[in-house]
Parts: structure tokens; sequence; C-alpha cells
């Protein structure tokens, strides 16, 4: 056996730092930018293989606005990453090819796999022995083996476990700084490729692996465990919104469940990300006749979500006696965004940037990782705090902030200084003192209630 399957585990790990190893991510509509960030920042070459791009300013633009924005034009700048011309003769060149292809659904709702098959296609006539592919796509148990694997020995006439290797580890929004806290999901097709993907993984990731036997039963834990998060989180909405209306503070609720469930919160929710996760196990269970009311009815509780989110900033604006399209919303959250077919998905953040902007609310998002703003949003982007929080008269701090409560809490009073009145902090993250900032001249609204500046 030759290519990367022929090395020892143990030297995987310095072969792909050197750049010894080369790596093609593979997706579409700017789907590669995580992984490329992933496997660029320790070092390896990596060819972005994007359906809908084949240049590198074309990359950059699709990308604008995401929080690998400017650590993507960073590593394009010094080399490390390329944007492939020719997407065959890049899996070709290349030793490890990891695919992640966002599932995309139909207007009913439907997962539309059309692009996944696709892509596998491409990647299995550039395939030749001893190469390693890796799926990093969350999809249904049994994808990977009957569908992939398949499509990839179809086109390539090359058998999995024999000629090359396959792997399956789904993608986990990465931390951008130090090193990422989560734990990576792990199965193969056959002992090497799980020894050789195990090496790679904890070079690039620097986490927690568990290993699979089977991936199909891979496939499953992850959906189980992402759709249990989507649920729990649900709940827990429902609960703050009880708590409203027995007049309770929610921030004992938030204490509580941070304390009892800490490893849901590592990472700040992503309602989309979740439900996304969630819509694939339900069509799932429909496909058996199955019928999960507590996933249906989270489902329902989600998309009430955003509604809710909305009437509180209308009501933000009552509590100042101005019309909401006259007031400045500055939005803080975190922006990540996938680029979908045009659109975006996947970030709270931007959806409620473009509600308001739809509505002529003049919006600010924070953003730390833009390069500029997206022209055709509408909505402007400060990547400096100070400057999304400047003249603001409704600050929402997004429940996916969380992970920024210490950065907001300090410039609270930075933001009262550069108000022309007293402006209304709307807090869905359950992170900021009613009371304090009350003394501070900020009227507060959260999902328990109204506090009046003092």
């Amino acid at each position: 056996m030759s290519g990367v399957l022929s090395y020892p585990p143990k030297d995987v790990s310095e072969r792909l730092k050197s750049g010894v190893l080369r790596v093609a991510v593979v997706g579409y509509s700017g789907s590669p930018a995580p992984l490329a960030y992933a496997y660029g920042r320790i070092g390896a070459r990596v060819s972005v293989v994007d359906m809908d791009v084949c240049s590198a300013e074309s990359f950059v633009k699709m990308v604008i606005g995401s929080r690998y924005s400017s650590a993507i034009s960073r590593l394009l700048r010094s080399g490390m990453i390329c944007v492939a011309s020719d997407r065959i003769e890049a899996i070709s060149e290349s030793d490890i090819i990891d695919i992640f292809v966002p599932i995309r659904f139909s207007e009913v709702g439907r997962p539309d796999y059309s692009i996944l098959y696709k892509l596998s296609e491409e990647v299995g006539r550039g395939l030749s022995e001893g190469k390693l592919i890796i799926s990093s796509t969350i999809t249904p148990p049994g994808m990977t083996e009957d569908v992939i694997v398949d499509l990839l020995e179809r086109f390539s006439g090359l058998k999995a476990g024999d000629s090359f290797g396959l792997a399956y580890t789904p993608y986990e929004p990465l931390q951008m700084e130090g090193s990422d806290s989560t734990v990576k999901i792990l199965a193969a097709v056959d002992k090497r490729s799980l020894d050789i993907a195990e090496a790679i993984v904890s070079t690039v990731y620097g986490c927690k692996i568990f290993k699979i036997d089977s991936i199909r039963c891979a496939e499953a834990i992850k959906l189980f465990d992402s759709v249990s998060k989507y649920i729990l989180h649900a709940f827990t909405y429902e609960l703050i919104e009880i708590c409203g209306r027995l007049g309770l503070d929610n921030r004992s609720l938030n204490y509580s469940i941070e304390a009892l469930y800490s490893s849901s919160y590592q990472t700040p929710p992503n309602w989309a990300y979740l439900s996304e996760n969630a819509k694939l196990l339900l069509d799932l269970c429909e496909a058996y006749k199955l019928k999960p009311k507590l996933l249906d009815a989270a489902l329902r509780v989600g998309e009430s979500i955003s509604r809710i989110h909305l009437s509180m900033i209308r009501e933000a604006a009552k509590q100042i006696g101005k019309p909401l399209r006259r007031c400045s919303v500055a939005l803080i959250g975190q922006p990540d965004r996938t680029f979908i077919s045009g659109g975006t998905i996947g970030s709270p953040t931007i959806d409620l940037a473009l509600r308001l902007r739809k509505m002529k609310v003049y919006v600010k998002v924070f953003d730390p990782y833009a390069l500029e703003e997206p022209g055709k949003a509408g909505f402007k982007v400060s990547r400096r705090i100070e400057e999304c929080l400047e003249g603001a008269d409704i600050i929402v701090i997004l429940p996916e902030s969380r992970y920024m409560k210490n950065i907001i809490i300090r410039k609270l009073g930075v933001a009262k200084a550069l108000a022309k009145n007293n402006p209304v902090i709307v807090d869905l993250a359950g992170i900021i003192d009613r009371v304090e900032v009350s003394r501070l001249g900020f009227v507060y609204l959260g999902l328990d209630g109204v506090s009046l500046a003092r």
C-alpha cells in the first residue's frame, strides 16, 4: 500500500504539519472554509475544492462576514491555502480528502443530498490508491457506507478499506483561538483508516476523540447528540418563559442549566445548526413511519423563537418611545455563517439582522472576524464592539454571545457614555445583571420582564 495509508500513524502528525501530506477540503458555496482554517492553522498544505468557485478572490468574497474570513485571507496570502481551479486535479494530487457538504433542505423541509452525491462522484474520479477520505458531513445512519462509499468505489474502480481508506468524523464548530474543547466522534471502514484518521484528527483539532466501531453507529450517535442538545435548548427556552410568567429571576435557571449540562454549553448554541440536524432525524423517522412527539414539539418551539425575539425588540422600542424603524439596533452574538447557494444559513444573528432590515430598521452587527461589510445585506458590520454599541438605542444580546460575557459587561459603561438617551438592553442570553445595568441608566428587558433605569 502506498500513500498516506502506508505511513506509521506516529509519523502522520509531523508530515501533516510540515506540509509533506497535501489536503483537499471539498464542499460548496464556502462550506470548506472552517476545514481549510483547521488544517491551515497547523501548517498543512490545503487545496480548497469548492464547486461554486475556482479562484482565491471569489472564495474570499464568498466567506466575507464569516468568522473565518480574516484567517482564510491570511492563509491564502501565505500560500498555505490555495483554491483549486481544477477540482479533479486537486483531488488527485492530495493525500487526504476531507468532505464537508452541509445538507440543504427543500421548501417543504425535506433534505436534499444531491450536492453530496455529486461531490462524492468527483472525489471518486480523482481517487487513487493509498489516499484517505474523511467524511465530515453529518448524515443519517447508513448514508456514508451505503451511498457515499458506493459512489466512491463506482467512480474510482477501487475498494474502500483495500485500495483507499475512509473515515467518518462529523464537523463541529471550531474555537477560533486556543485549543478545541469539543469531543470528536471517529469511525472508519477498517483499523488502518481508523489509526491514520485518529492521528490526523488529533493533530488538527487537539481534542478528545471518541472512537466508534461502526460508521453507521457513529452517524447515529452524532445525530442523536445534536438533536438532544436541540431539545434541551428548546425546553430551557420554555422554562425561561415560565419563569417570566411566575415572576421568577431567570438567572437562577440559567445557572442551574449551566451547572447540570455544562458540556452542552462548551460552545454557544446555534439554533440553525442544531435544527437542521433535528430535521434530518425527523425525516429519517418519517421514512420508517415513526412519529417522535418530543422532537416534533421541539422543532415547533424552535420555529417560534425568532418571532419572540422580534416581539421583544418591538417592546424595547416602546420602552424608549420611538418607532422601531427609527431605532438603531446593535446585535451582539456569534455571526458565524455558512454560505449556501447565495444565501446564509447557520446564524441566528444574521437571520435576525436580515429580518430587521426588511422592517427598515438600522442594524449593526458585532463581528470581530469580518473583513468588510456584506454589501447586499444592508446592515453595518463592526469589528470593534465599541463601534457597534455607539449610538445604539437597543442592544440585543443573543444567546450565542454567552462566550463573550466578560467583554460585553466591561463595555456596557462605554455604550452608555456613547448613547444619547437611555438605551434598552434586550438580554436573550441571561448574562446581564438587571440591577447593575439599571443603575448605569439602561432599560433592561429580559425574558422575565422589564427593569427601568434609575
